[in-house]
């Protein structure tokens, strides 16, 4: 979902539309899959 906002540009509502869900439910999505990326690249290495 990232990489279909981010990287190929396309707007919630296309997101929404291609994943059929609604365009609260993309919001939430990738709120929650930044911040998870954030904690990752923010770790500490292994």
């Amino acid at each position: 979902m990232i990489l279909l906002r981010k990287l190929i540009n396309l707007s919630r509502t296309e997101i929404a539309r291609e994943m059929n869900r609604s365009e609260d439910a993309v919001t939430a999505l990738l709120g929650r899959a930044l911040a998870r990326l954030r904690e990752l690249l923010e770790a500490p290495p292994q």
